[in-house]
């Protein structure tokens, strides 16, 4: 037979008092009550939770084992009990953020524990995600925020750009390129061996570096493509070619490659934040709240 929470909370009382006046007087009840409560309980458990007469009261093996349990289930049902006020007054929930690749520069490390410091009960559930998959993944509802390369024109959609990061030529250091004193050229990379990220994975920031090589006359050579970042990196070290990045990413190992910035304006890749205005929107506007007060002051 089932017990709840009433029975529970008068075990505890008792076991905690060893006297079934004290413990009526904790929960305002009557003692016979209380008495009444704990007979039902160990009716129902099929254990004999105290030993008792009129003037001793102690708790069993079988009551002293139950105690632990008893205790654990109140705590749980006071944590749930405050879980649910706290999202009811909208302190609590869950926010999915998708980013890619560039994101994890700056913007993640920087907006993440910003969030978190006024937000503390608000769990942040993270997915790196391609830039094209995250704008189909935002406008299905499956994600809140989308941190990705823009821009990202949608009625649905709001933007907003975070932080543009030039194009730099990423070459070995025994590359001739990399000691000259003057900036390379994009002509220059369009007649070298190039190493760039998958289409499947980088399919807007190749089309960013396909426009860059257009405003020369040229498109890039790619010799070999990688999904990830730290691939790219490591075959540009290698000698297996150049590549075009990002900006000059921290976490990555570089120590066999040199990145440099390209003569002239080439173009630069905005990192934006998107999401739709009115989903989940006590959380989500206090994440874009926080990304705009860390990014842009």
């Amino acid at each position: 037979m089932a017990y709840d929470l009433r029975h529970v909370r008068a075990f505890v009382a008792v076991a905690e008092t060893l006297s079934f006046r004290a413990a009526a007087e904790r929960a305002h009840l009557a003692q016979p009550a209380v008495s009444r409560t704990i007979r039902d309980l160990e009716a129902r458990l099929g254990a004999t939770l105290f030993e008792r007469d009129t003037h001793h009261v102690a708790l069993t093996e079988a009551g002293s084992v139950f105690l632990d349990d008893a205790r654990a289930l109140l705590a749980a049902a006071e944590r749930a009990q405050q879980t649910a006020r706290a999202a009811q007054a909208g302190r609590r929930g869950r926010l999915t953020v998708a980013y890619m690749d560039f994101a994890t520069h700056r913007l993640l490390p920087a907006i993440l524990p910003a969030f978190k410091a006024r937000e503390p009960d608000v769990s942040v559930e993270l997915i790196y995600m391609a830039t094209e998959r995250q704008r189909v993944a935002l406008l299905r509802g499956e994600i809140d925020v989308g941190l990705m390369i823009g821009p990202f024109d949608s009625p649905d959609v709001a933007s907003q750009t975070l932080e543009t990061l030039p194009l730099l030529l990423g070459l070995p250091q025994q590359h001739p390129l990399a000691s000259r004193a003057d900036p390379p050229t994009l002509a220059e990379a369009a007649a070298e061996p190039l190493v760039l990220g998958a289409m499947e994975g980088w399919s807007a920031f190749r089309s960013i570096v396909a426009r860059a090589f257009e405003q020369v006359g040229a498109a890039p050579r790619v010799v070999q493509e990688a999904s990830t970042a730290s691939a790219i990196f490591a075959m540009v070290g290698a000698g297996m070619g150049l590549t075009i990045h990002a900006g000059a990413p921290s976490r990555y190992d570089t120590r066999d490659l040199i990145l440099r910035p390209f003569a002239g304006n080439p173009p630069w890749v905005p990192t934006v934040m998107s999401w739709r205005p009115g989903r989940r929107d006590a959380f989500t506007s206090r994440f874009v709240a926080a990304a705009r007060m860390t990014m842009m002051g």
